[in-house]
């Protein structure tokens, strides 16, 4: 499985627990979430060993101010779901958008 599926594996597993199955109604919560305990142990060792490979590859810049990265992913979160009903310009890789002048 690939990494960014490993991640949400438990979540989605959390999903169907609640439709449909329906296992959620017989159950508390904690015992649904406990039993899927290896799963988000597994997507927690799979995001740190990404995140360290990715600082030391240079992707992590740790300069860029919180405030930024915040504002970027709504703006990303807008534009995705724009591109599902006008697929323009669409690419592999889609960089960080700049300003022209960083301020940071």
């Amino acid at each position: 499985m690939a990494k960014p599926m490993v991640v949400t594996l438990p979540f989605a597993l959390l999903l169907l627990d609640f439709w449909p199955l329906n296992r959620c109604l017989g159950k508390k919560w904690s015992a649904l979430v406990l039993e899927k305990a290896p799963f988000f142990l597994l997507s927690a060792v799979a995001s740190a060993i990404s995140f360290l490979v990715q600082r030391e590859g240079g992707a992590v810049d740790a300069a860029m101010p919180i405030s930024y990265r915040i504002s970027n992913a709504m703006i990303a979160c807008v534009r995705y779901l724009g591109k599902i009903f006008w697929p323009v310009d669409l690419a592999f890789f889609i960089p960080i958008p700049s300003t022209g002048q960083r301020s940071w």
